[in-house]
């Protein structure tokens, strides 16, 4: 499998930028009449993702929210990335580089303490499955993490659909599913199985 970015729904998908399977369009009254004589999940008139798709779209979620605390812990850290750097590219780089040295080195000498102990990075600071992570609320004005509108057409080529349903399929076989993704995913999601 080649590396790609993740992203989300606003992006296009492309083989090298993963995006989740889009939810099933909301069927149209017509659609439901043709329909009528056959059994259908439905809910809501909106047709649920398979599981294979539903852990897809987890796990990409998940690599996500690691991308995210990632920078937004660095950036509620070191003041100079609230803002504009205004220096030429290369001390850029160099600065940026300097922080992502000293953030690491900072994880990593607080690894064995335990979590009430620790300055750096404070439990409260990193997102879980529930709550956001404080980051969050410190940088609420400063939209460092913004979204975005739609790029591109969202034409997704043949090689990076069959790139995704790749991925979609590993994350489900014996080699590269996660126990708990199972559980985690059906929370919240009524599970269709089965072409529809």
């Amino acid at each position: 499998m080649p590396f790609t970015f993740v992203g989300d729904a606003a992006f296009p998908l492309r083989t090298f930028l993963m995006r989740p399977f889009a939810k099933p369009k909301r069927r149209t009254n017509q659609e439901n009449r043709e329909e009528r004589n056959e059994i259908i999940e439905d809910y809501g008139n909106v047709k649920s993702l398979e599981l294979p798709e539903l852990i897809f779209n987890y796990r990409l979620s998940r690599a996500r929210r690691v991308i995210e605390n990632a920078f937004g812990i660095l950036t509620a850290k070191w003041t100079i990335l609230k803002g504009s750097i205004a220096c030429s590219l290369e001390t850029c780089e160099t600065i940026i580089l300097a922080l992502l040295v000293l953030h690491n080195f900072l994880l990593t000498s607080e690894e064995e303490l335990p979590i009430y102990q620790r300055r750096y990075n404070v439990y409260e600071l990193i997102d879980k499955e529930g709550p956001h992570g404080a980051w969050r609320r410190e940088m609420p004005a400063l939209n460092i993490l913004q979204r975005i509108g739609r790029l591109g057409g969202n034409n997704a080529a043949a090689n990076a659909i069959r790139l995704r349903n790749n991925l979609k399929d590993y994350f489900v076989s014996e080699i590269g599913e996660i126990e708990w993704q199972y559980e985690a995913v059906t929370r919240s999601n009524p599970i269709i199985r089965g072409p529809l």
